[in-house]
């Protein structure tokens, strides 16, 4: 699979690469924990064909979620075959994510599955919550949560988000506790909610129905077209997670010549200014 995304009218479209074998219209297919019957299949040119050979792109619509982009996809004898695959593949994976989080030295990179998901909840409030403070050589950790409208994309969005970090003068690390193709749900404005979290999108339409929660719980959700406007936007909000500083400046100094007393005045002190200037405030 080269990319993968959700398009109205069509749902999960997946572009791909044929390496061996032959995929055709009604196949049963398995990519990484997705899976799905094959209900059309669309060559370079749009146009819809029965089957495609090795070598051949080909656009495949079917799929229940969207894959990942680098997964290899694999034709199953029937759909009772590409389920037992798939639940098979989320056992492993709930089975690593448990010894991950029990072993409390890994960082939440994930990749937005349900699966997931009540998992980092409860890792979420130890994480981010007030229950310890965090030592001063500590990067600052800012979470995440990343929607995009393509796997490509969405990749893209998250290294540079990345990139921001490592190539900041500041100690910060940003952390993408979710990240998904389509728009956001509901689930995830709680889970932001929660740690703290901002949601970025690129080139997603968002139900109003979340944005609305969103707005009421108080979480940012930041949407745009333009990757390197989302990126300067993010860039601004990362400095909001940066404790505060009282820095003190000096505009002037002076000498003091003489005190004096004046009626209606008080004490008076006559000044002989050595550096910078004296304002009024």
């Amino acid at each position: 699979v080269m990319d993968a995304r959700i398009e109205k009218g069509l749902g999960t479209v997946a572009d791909c690469v044929i390496r061996w074998g032959t995929v055709r219209k009604g196949d049963y297919v398995v990519c990484g924990l997705s899976m799905g019957k094959v209900k059309t299949l669309k060559d370079v040119d749009g146009k819809m064909i029965k089957k495609a050979s090795p070598s051949q792109p080909v656009r495949v619509v079917g799929f229940d979620s969207v894959p990942q982009a680098g997964e290899p996809l694999v034709c199953m004898s029937s759909m009772n075959d590409a389920k037992d695959l798939v639940e098979r593949r989320k056992a492993v994976q709930a089975n690593m994510l448990s010894q991950v989080v029990g072993s409390g030295n890994a960082e939440l990179q994930s990749s937005g599955k349900h699966l997931m998901q009540n998992k980092w909840r409860e890792e979420l409030k130890g994480r981010y919550g007030m229950d310890k403070e965090d030592e001063d050589s500590s990067p600052v950790r800012i979470p995440v949560i990343i929607r995009a409208d393509a796997d490509g994309s969405l990749s893209a969005l998250r290294e540079a988000m990345m990139e921001i970090a490592d190539e900041s003068r500041l100690h910060i690390q940003v952390d993408p506790i979710v990240t998904g193709v389509g728009p956001v749900l509901p689930s995830e404005v709680e889970m932001a909610k929660e740690s703290n979290a901002s949601i970025f999108c690129f080139n997603i339409k968002n139900d109003g129905a979340t944005l609305r929660l969103a707005d009421t719980k108080d979480v940012r959700v930041i949407n745009d077209d333009v990757i390197y406007r989302l990126l300067e936007e993010s860039r601004d909000i990362f400095s909001s997670y940066l404790p505060t500083k009282e820095v003190e400046h000096v505009h002037g100094r002076a000498k003091v010549g003489k005190v004096f007393e004046i009626g209606g005045l008080g004490t008076v002190a006559g000044l002989n200014v050595t550096e910078g200037n004296l304002y009024k405030e």
